[in-house]
Order: structure tokens, then sequence, then C-alpha cells
């Protein structure tokens, strides 16, 4: 994207969501869909008062289109959130996150990654909603994302 696409992405946005546009970054969002955990990547923002995700259509790499590979139909996903409904935050290891998503654990069995695994291993973070539809992402920066949207609370 061109800079000046990128700048009316985001007016656009904050057109749509009647605020300014308080932080933006680049995340991965993990979901279920048809039994299986699916990641995709775009832009997380907060805009006035709203999480808000959208991914964006990935390009095939020169080599799947110099051999002719398929690409895959690409289905856009977009989902958002009101700042007043969260609750709460937890960074968990991948597995942890990807069994609660399953619903193979109860989020009362979720425990925050702690020492070595903490840096050893892969980690999301969970963002608890009262809406009951909890955010499984991997931000660039989380701590400076949670860092602002509890100042946003």
């Amino acid at each position: 994207m061109e800079q000046d696409d990128v700048n009316t992405y985001f007016q656009e946005l904050e057109q749509t969501f009647g605020g300014p546009l308080h932080y933006r970054t680049f995340t991965s969002f993990f979901f279920v869909s048809e039994g299986a955990v699916v990641k995709t990547s775009g832009i997380l923002c907060i805009i006035n008062r709203v999480l808000y995700f959208e991914d964006f259509e990935k390009t095939r790499n020169g080599l799947m289109q110099l051999f002719g590979g398929k690409s895959e139909s690409y289905t856009k996903f977009q989902t958002k959130q009101d700042i007043d409904s969260f609750e709460s935050h937890m960074m968990v290891p991948a597995s942890m996150a990807a069994a609660y998503l399953e619903g193979k654990i109860h989020p009362s069995q979720l425990h925050p990654s702690a020492g070595m695994q903490k840096l050893l291993s892969k980690n999301r973070l969970i963002l608890r909603f009262s809406s009951g539809r909890d955010w499984v992402l991997e931000p660039l920066d989380p701590k400076q994302f949670i860092k602002t949207l509890e100042e946003l609370r």
C-alpha cells in the first residue's frame, strides 16, 4: 500500500467508528473455524472506544506463481469489540490458547506464562470480554498494546 492509501484507510476507519485512532499495530489473530484453530494476520486498531481487527488477502509468493501453485480462496475476516466490554488479559502459552479456543479447557484453567516458558515458548495474548467473545492475539508489541488499552479503559 502506498502511504496515501494507508492514510485514507485509517481516515475512513475514524469516520466509520466516529472518533480518533488511538493505536494501531500488526497482529496475528486466532479463532476457530470448522472445528480447527485458524491464524490470520492483519491490522489491530483502537479507534474511538472500539477494538477493531481486519485481515488482508495474502499475495502469492514468487515461487508459487512461477510453478502455478493454487492460491487458497480468500474470505475477509473482520471483527470488533467495544472497549467497555473488555474485562481482562492474560499472556498464555500458545498450546494453552489453542486448547482454550477449542473448548478443551475452561477459562478458570488458564494461567499466565511464567519463568523460562515465558521466554522460550510461543505465547498468545487472550483478551476476555463481557460479551463472551474472547480474542486470542499475537501483537507485535503486546506490552504497548495492553498499556494503551488499559489507559483507554
